[in-house]
């Protein structure tokens, strides 16, 4: 097959390939400014606007460290406009959405997932060091051009996700703004835990139109407001944390 028309195939066949997931076609150029830019094949979002993925869709033909790898580099790094949220954006009809998945984008790096056409185990490791993931799908025709993949690996799952950025603000007492409003999956008013240093920490939510608030219920306020920039991930176990952030995952906003 030609690059092209695999990768027309793959993002033709998203909905089964990457399930809870929507895809958005999307050949924009991106920049980094420690690996220069590249320009990704398309984009997917998690239905509930927690994640989301900039997909590489690659030969085992090409060269790992000549071409892959450089592509990888960018996009692990990238820093996505204005000028490209918006562009996602218009894919959503609701407006409610779109101001989600724009959220989601200003608030956490988009993970890289590298789709190949046949099975490339030696590629993981170098492809680690940029944090990106690897899977293959492989293509087979009929002779009626009927395609079918049989594919190896998927998302990962189980690893710590990052959910969003968190501010810490003087004009608010006792609180936190979560950026990323779909990042808990929580109700007007509900209580909830969430660790920090591993130790559990009680808070209260609290939306209010696009913003997400988390109020500290009892002791001692856990934050000094120029104590740095933190994250909201959610761990292995499933419960969820406050960590500070690490440079990779937490993207720049434009």
């Amino acid at each position: 097959m030609l690059e092209d028309e695999f990768e027309s195939q793959v993002l033709a066949n998203a909905g089964e390939i990457f399930p809870g997931y929507r895809a958005i076609p999307f050949k924009q150029t991106v920049n980094s400014p420690e690996f220069g830019t590249a320009k990704p094949d398309f984009l997917i979002f998690d239905q509930g606007f927690r994640s989301w993925w900039v997909i590489e869709v690659e030969m085992s033909r090409h060269s790992l460290a000549g071409h892959v790898e450089p592509q990888v580099a960018a996009l692990s790094h990238a820093t996505f406009t204005d000028h490209h949220i918006a562009k996602v954006g218009s894919f959503y009809s609701e407006q409610a959405e779109a101001e989600q998945v724009s959220s989601l984008m200003r608030s956490v790096q988009a993970n890289v997932l590298v789709v190949v056409n046949e099975p490339c185990d030696h590629w993981r490791g170098p492809l680690r060091q940029y944090d990106a993931s690897l899977i293959s799908v492989v293509p087979y025709q009929s002779r009626q051009g009927t395609f079918i993949f049989r594919q190896f690996g998927s998302l990962p799952g189980d690893g710590t996700s990052v959910l969003s950025t968190i501010q810490i603000r003087r004009d608010i007492s006792r609180a936190i703004i979560v950026d990323n409003r779909s990042a808990l999956p929580f109700q007007q008013q509900q209580e909830i835990e969430v660790l920090i240093d591993d130790t559990p920490t009680r808070w209260r939510c609290h939306f209010m139109a696009n913003t997400l608030m988390l109020f500290c219920l009892g002791g001692r306020f856990p934050f000094n407001s120029s104590a740095g920039n933190y994250v909201l991930v959610r761990l292995t176990t499933g419960e969820y944390a406050i960590e500070k952030y690490n440079p990779r995952i937490v993207g720049n906003k434009s």
